[in-house]
């Protein structure tokens, strides 16, 4: 797993100046910013029902998962191991450098 230490100030300055965005959107132009959040907002029960909740799904819906989904972990694709074949979109082989 990979772990980046960062200063504890720079977290604390984006979520400030993420908050300053926010409140000026939002005074600015409600509704369009009320849309947005509310757009973003529909993600947190998606996140909860397909990653949180994983090991609870049917039979069914982990058979779809398996089927359909691809599951590439972050640090294969930072590695540069991955390789998506042209012929078979779904096929996914980490090639050792």
């Amino acid at each position: 797993m990979l772990f980046v230490q960062l200063n504890i100030i720079l977290p604390i300055l984006f979520v400030l100046i993420c908050v300053f965005l926010l409140v000026l959107s939002f005074i600015s132009a409600p509704i369009e910013t009320l849309t947005g959040t509310g757009i973003t907002l529909t993600g947190i029960p998606v996140y909860l029902l397909f990653v949180v909740w994983a090991d609870r799904h049917p039979q069914w819906l982990k058979k779809w998962r398996s089927k359909c989904c691809l599951r590439v972990e972050m640090r294969e694709i930072l590695a540069g191991r991955l390789q998506l074949h042209k012929t078979d979109f779904f096929k996914i082989s980490s090639v050792d450098r």
